[in-house]
């Protein structure tokens, strides 16, 4: 007992030192925390972060937004944000591109590498599956984005062509103006001069309107390819909640069998 006691006695001031040093620690530990956090964001991703991400850009799919893409971006990082089981605090809609982005890329090498070591198979992780499903998608908003660019490149081309060649007619009837009053003298080389410029002006004006047709026509082009892009969306959205209604009857079903 006395032993117990004198124990007690040499080893008092050290507890004491001890809840000091904790007590101190205290005030800073928040800090220290957030600290950590936002250093272990900047160095890693977990696997179930990836996964969430993944899965939340297959519902959402920003990617295919032609106007207010980085709104798009920002809702979805929102949304993750909200969930308690994704540990990622500060995500942005920027980061959220870039995380994408990234795995998209090692996706892809991935898959090249994976298709020339032939007869070995790999197990299929859930990261790996979402990817499988939305690469195609991500494919075909560049394929469709860069069809948009050519499109409005030819229409930029077609009415600067427009503009220059208006701009040449006029210039050529202000010089057939001119040189219609510099012949009045009649000399005989006025009639054809002026014939001549005339016929230099109906051609500006029928390259002018072909040049017209052909900007309506690629402008009508365009629209009616959005509109049947836009079509095509709308179908696929009602095929996946007639999906998901199908598979919510299922379950009540089944529930109302037990």
């Amino acid at each position: 007992m006395w032993e117990a006691v004198k124990s007690g006695q040499s080893t008092g001031t050290t507890i004491l030192e001890c809840a000091m040093v904790v007590d101190s620690g205290g005030s800073s530990g928040v800090n220290s925390s957030d600290n950590l956090q936002e250093l272990q964001e900047k160095k890693w991703w977990l696997e179930d972060d990836d996964v969430m991400l993944l899965t939340q850009i297959n519902n959402d799919r920003p990617f295919m937004q032609r106007k207010d893409a980085m709104k798009a971006w920002e809702a979805l990082a929102a949304t993750l944000r909200s969930h308690p089981s994704f540990s990622r605090r500060t995500l942005d809609g920027r980061k959220a591109q870039n995380r994408f982005l990234l795995l998209i890329r090692q996706h892809k090498s991935s898959s090249n590498a994976s298709a020339r070591l032939s007869g070995v198979s790999e197990d299929e992780s859930a990261k790996t599956r979402l990817l499988d499903d939305i690469m195609p998608l991500y494919q075909d908003s560049l394929a469709t984005k860069r069809r948009q660019i050519d499109a409005d490149t030819k229409l930029d081309a077609a009415a600067t062509k427009a503009a220059d060649v208006k701009f040449i007619r006029h210039q050529a009837m202000l010089r057939g103006r001119r040189q219609s009053t510099s012949d009045s003298d009649g000399t005989d080389s006025a009639p054809t001069g002026k014939r001549k410029m005339v016929l230099e002006a109906q051609e500006l004006e029928i390259a002018l309107e072909r040049e017209k047709l052909a900007f309506k026509k690629a402008k009508f082009e365009r629209e009616m390819e959005e509109r049947k892009k836009d079509r095509i969306e709308r179908e696929k959205e009602r095929e996946e909640r007639q999906q998901i209604r199908d598979i919510g009857n299922q379950r009540h079903e089944e529930m109302m069998k037990l």
